[in-house]
C-alpha cells in the first residue's frame, strides 16, 4: 500500500478524537504540564503524514513515534491508545478495503513499539552495587541474571540469556546453599 493521502478533515477527526481521548485520561496530567497537546498532536499529525501501510516500514515508524514519547515521558499505555484510535480511523474513513493490512500492520508497529519502550526502560534500570546484600548468593545470582537481559534485550540478542533447566539452576544450588549452612 502507498502513503496514505488523506485530507485536512481526515487529519481534524483523527485529532480529536485524540484529544478527546486525552482529555478523559489521567495518565496524561504529567505531560501536558511539560510538553502540551497541541505540540503533541503536531507531533502525531507529522507521523501520519509520513506513515505508509508497509509491514517492511513498520519499525522505523515505530522508532520516529516512540522517540517523541519516550523523550517527553509519556506512557506507552497513551502512545498505544493514540495508534488504535488512527488504526480505527482509517479503517473506518479512509480505506475499509483495506482493513485486514492495515491491522496487521499496526499489530507489527505496536510489537515494535513495546519493543522500543522496553528498550528504554531497560537502559534506565539501576542495580544496587553496595550494600548487606551483596555478600548474599541469591542476590548474586539474580544480579547477573538481571545483567544478562538486560545486554540481551539492549544488544537484541535473546539467545544470550542464559535459558536453564531446574537442575542446572544457580537458584537450586543457592538453596541448598542456604539449608546447609542453617541446618550444618
Amino acid at each position: 500500500m502507498e502513503r496514505l493521502v488523506l485530507t485536512d478533515h481526515d487529519y481534524s477527526a483523527i485529532a480529536e478524537k485524540i484529544r478527546a481521548f486525552h482529555r478523559y485520561n489521567p495518565l496524561l496530567h504529567h505531560y501536558k504540564i511539560r510538553f502540551g497537546e497541541k505540540h503533541i498532536l503536531e507531533k502525531i499529525e507529522q507521523f501520519i503524514r509520513t506513515l505508509e501501510i508497509d509491514i517492511a516500514k513498520a519499525r522505523s515508524a515505530a522508532g520516529r513515534i516512540s522517540a517523541l514519547f519516550i523523550e517527553h515521558s509519556i506512557p506507552f499505555a497513551i502512545l498505544i491508545e493514540d495508534l488504535e484510535i488512527i488504526k480505527d480511523y482509517l479503517i473506518t474513513n479512509v480505506c475499509p478495503k483495506e482493513s485486514d493490512e492495515i491491522t496487521e500492520f499496526f499489530k507489527i508497529l505496536k510489537n515494535y513499539v513495546g519493543y522500543f519502550f522496553l528498550k528504554h526502560e531497560v537502559g534506565e534500570i539501576k542495580t544496587v552495587e553496595i550494600g548487606y546484600f551483596n555478600e548474599k548468593i541469591l542476590y548474586n545470582i539474580h544480579k547477573k541474571w538481571e545483567r544478562w537481559l538486560i545486554d540481551s534485550i539492549m544488544n537484541e540478542r535473546m539467545e544470550d540469556f542464559p535459558l536453564m533447566d531446574t537442575e542446572a539452576c544457580p537458584f537450586i544450588f543457592a538453596r541448598e546453599c542456604s539449608n546447609f549452612c542453617v541446618t550444618g
